[in-house]
C-alpha cells in the first residue's frame, strides 16, 4: 500500500523483483534433487510387462520414496511429495 500511495505521489512507477519472490522450487534448491531420487527408484523399476511402452514404472510410493531419501541420502528438508511426485 506504502508502495503505491509513493508512486502516486512521485508519479514515478516503481519497479520491485516480484518473480524472486515466494518458495523456489525444489530442483533449484536442491540441484541432485532427481538424481537421487532415480537412484532409489531404479532398484525398484520394471518395464511394461506387454512391451507396450519404453517408459519404466516404479511401485513405490512419494512418501516412501521420501522416507528412504531422508534415510539413505541423509536429507532433511522442504521436500514434499508432490515435488518428488514431479522430479
Amino acid at each position: 500500500m506504502q508502495l503505491g500511495l509513493h508512486e502516486r505521489r512521485s508519479g514515478i512507477t516503481c519497479v520491485d523483483n516480484y518473480r524472486a519472490r515466494g518458495r523456489h522450487k525444489s530442483k533449484v534448491v536442491l540441484v541432485n534433487l532427481e538424481a537421487d531420487i532415480a537412484s532409489l527408484v531404479d532398484r525398484q523399476a520394471q518395464a511394461d510387462p506387454k512391451f507396450q511402452s519404453t517408459f519404466l514404472s516404479a511401485r513405490i510410493s512419494a512418501q516412501a520414496v521420501r522416507e528412504a531419501w531422508s534415510e539413505q541420502k541423509g536429507y532433511d528438508g522442504p521436500v514434499t511429495d508432490q515435488s518428488i511426485d514431479v522430479a
